[in-house]
């Protein structure tokens, strides 16, 4: 859950960008929309298999363009690759 404070002489406003930001920052919109609706099993599959292929085929043009892994494939199981440029 998040808690946001005003501080000191703070406007509104501010504050409430802050909170914005937090829970952009922690995936609570994504989320929410994500849960919106019933998500079949099926649905769940195809689009982590789609979201998989995305990935695959942006590493893929990394390294065509020569753009090098941060971490090693092996020491993370081949997930979530980030890349240096």
């Amino acid at each position: 859950m998040i808690k946001v404070r005003p501080k000191p002489d703070e406007k509104i406003e501010r504050t409430l960008r802050r909170f914005k930001k937090l829970c952009e920052n922690e995936g609570i919109l994504r989320d929410y929309r994500r849960h919106e609706y019933y998500e079949s099993r099926s649905e769940i599959r195809r689009r982590k298999r789609h979201q998989a292929q995305r990935r695959r085929e942006k590493e893929a043009r990394d390294l065509k363009l020569g753009i090098k892994p941060r971490k090693d494939e092996s020491t993370n199981g081949g997930h979530s690759v980030s890349f240096d440029m």
